[in-house]
């Protein structure tokens, strides 16, 4: 039943995890993990973006970061830490630049520092917010 604390339960979870099986031949115990942390958005077939809800999720998603995964944070303003898995093109990852700056205290019709950790040195972009019509198209719920 709902109430007995089993994540399959979790309309949201069963969500998560329908889309980590429909995209993911090969799901592993880190994929499993992600399914618990973070607002979940689908930017391409495979390309997924984990975005933290607060400084606990934010830990979690650096520490499972591998290094193939392009770690995002929202620079000069407080904000959510994000990592972006699969392969990312520059489109990619403006659009998930522009989600994290929807979810840092910036307003959400301003303009904010994204930084892009996977790159040495690292880079930081100014990118406008995130649309909540782009965010109901991309986001897992």
């Amino acid at each position: 039943t709902p109430a007995g604390g089993c994540l399959l339960t979790e309309k949201q979870f069963s969500l998560r995890l329908t889309d980590l099986l429909t995209h993911n031949s090969n799901v592993s115990v880190r994929d499993a993990e992600f399914l618990k942390e973070g607002r979940h958005f689908r930017l391409s077939e495979r390309v997924k973006l984990v975005c933290g809800r607060n400084r606990t999720e934010n830990l979690q998603l650096c520490e499972l970061a591998r290094p193939d995964d392009v770690v995002m944070s929202s620079h000069g303003v407080p904000g959510p830490a994000a990592l972006l898995i699969g392969p990312a093109d520059e489109d990619v990852l403006e659009v998930a630049a522009s989600l994290v700056v929807r979810y840092s205290d910036v307003s959400a019709e301003g303009t904010g520092m994204v930084c892009i950790d996977s790159e040495r040195p690292q880079r930081i972009i100014e990118i406008s917010s995130a649309t909540q019509k782009l965010i109901d198209r991309l986001q897992i719920k």
